[in-house]
């Protein structure tokens, strides 16, 4: 008897006698509470079925159906377990509240090509293990390269107080990055200048480098000048044609010099070359104005040189045109390169065979490329954008060879003639040319016969 058999036959009077184990009430009531036994087995498994840890069969499928995670398939075509699923949903869920994680994105497409979520549910050697993480390779904030253009144009002149008109160019940058990045600009002037000057402006910030004042420095109409931070974090600047001219700029403070870089956010940015000055350019001579290799011609052309005395179109004759292009590698904020193999059997296979390991490391059967692509797209956090590349097997012979084989070439004729006839049947035809010498003689009654030829041959 069954607890609620027990509650049951408490509930009727004693003159019923549903104490009796072996009477037709008692036996009745045993029915009853047995059914409600098993109403009460259901409604507990409906209870657990809420709970990753109790849910089983259909219940378990729904669960995963929330986070995008199907019962997978087996190598042997059989569904997968209740064990193996739940241990899948349990991984991705808290990693799907926090977002696309590195740890859900690379665990999903792994599962998507037949690998286990976590290869540390494999029993194989740390250092296979490690190659098997490999497979998978996701790269953050993905370098790309930016270049802007502007010139060449005469653009804003500015009055500099106690120096004389100055020619600017502001340029704004609206390009957001994961991080800074270090710039390499190109000054190309298109008709002499004096003095060139680079500036990031901020809000609350204003860096960037001038020409040092002791060291004035000229610059030729079709001159070329290149800065750049280099390697070691120093500043460089060259000219074309002249060489290294680092040492004539200084910081905005009179400090070292330093070009500053491109922030992540949208930025301003100016750059500013002199005209012609009073006591310094001259104007009743023309200096050849192309670069010297010679430092002292260098200096003389810095302080006696003409500046493009050619009105053009109504401007000042003494206003530096020039153009600026500017390049820098910006790392892309919310977004992410992933790696897969395009054959996960073939890779696999040849990380294996290089470890010597023999034992089978796929528990699910791969789903195929279009598959690792909507596993993506399910995994990965909004707004993110996600670059899928499909590589091919490292152990493949990729090296591209040539080769060269000299020939000849035999020119030559058969000028045998040849009749032939064939035929399936023929008559065979004789002629006969003999010639034969032959004598008559008249024919006597009763001798000659009269019935052929009769003559000495």
């Amino acid at each position: 008897m069954s607890v609620k058999t027990d509650r049951l036959t408490a509930l009727l009077p004693d003159a019923y006698g549903a104490t009796e184990s072996e009477s037709l009430l008692s036996r009745l009531l045993d029915a009853v509470a047995a059914e409600l036994m098993v109403a009460d087995d259901k409604v507990k498994a409906l209870l657990k079925s809420h709970w990753v840890d109790y849910a089983e069969d259909a219940a378990l499928d729904g669960l995963g159906a929330i986070y995008g995670v199907d019962r997978r398939r087996l190598p042997d075509g059989t569904p997968e377990g209740d064990d193996g699923l739940r241990r899948r949903v349990r991984s991705v869920v808290p990693l799907f509240t926090g977002g696309g994680t590195r740890r859900a994105v690379t665990g999903a497409v792994r599962s998507a090509l037949g690998l286990p979520f976590d290869l540390a549910t494999l029993d194989v050697p740390p250092e296979l293990r490690d190659d098997l993480e490999q497979l998978v390779r996701l790269d953050e904030f993905p370098v790309t390269d930016e270049e802007v253009e502007y010139g060449p144009t005469r653009i804003v002149v500015e009055r500099v107080a106690e120096v004389g008109e100055e020619a600017a160019l502001y340029v704004d940058i609206v390009a957001y990055a994961a991080e800074v990045a270090p710039a390499r600009i190109t000054l190309t002037m298109g008709s002499a200048g004096l003095d060139p000057s680079i500036e990031s402006i901020g809000s609350s910030f204003r860096v960037g480098v001038r020409t040092d004042p002791a060291k004035p420095l000229f610059l030729p109409a079709g001159s070329v000048v290149h800065f750049e931070t280099t390697a070691a974090g120093e500043f460089s600047a060259a000219l074309e044609g002249f060489g290294d001219v680092g040492d004539r700029f200084v910081g905005l403070d009179g400090g070292p010099p330093r070009l500053p870089s491109v922030p992540t956010e949208p930025s301003r940015w100016r750059f500013a070359a002199r005209g012609a000055q009073f006591d310094v350019s001259g104007f009743d001579a023309h200096f050849d104005t192309s670069p010297t290799d010679d430092q002292a011609r260098f200096d003389e052309m810095t302080f006696d040189g003409f500046f493009d005395a050619t009105p053009d179109d109504g401007e000042p004759f003494d206003s530096p045109h020039f153009a600026v292009a500017m390049t820098w590698t910006r790392a892309q904020p919310l977004v992410f390169d992933l790696t897969v193999p395009w054959s996960a059997e073939a890779a696999v296979a040849a990380i294996l065979g290089r470890h010597g390991y023999t034992g089978k490391v796929f528990v699910f059967a791969g789903l195929g490329q279009d598959a690792v692509k909507q596993v993506v797209e399910q995994t990965r956090a909004a707004g993110v954008r996600a670059n899928l590349y499909f590589s091919v097997l490292a152990a493949e012979d990729q090296d591209v060879r040539e080769s060269f084989s000299e020939g000849r070439r035999l020119v030559s004729e058969d000028a045998d003639a040849t009749d032939s006839l064939r035929l399936a049947r023929a008559n065979r035809m004789v002629e006969s040319l003999d010639a034969r010498d032959a004598a008559g003689v008249a024919s006597d009654l009763d001798i000659a016969a009269f019935d052929g030829s009769f003559v000495f041959t």
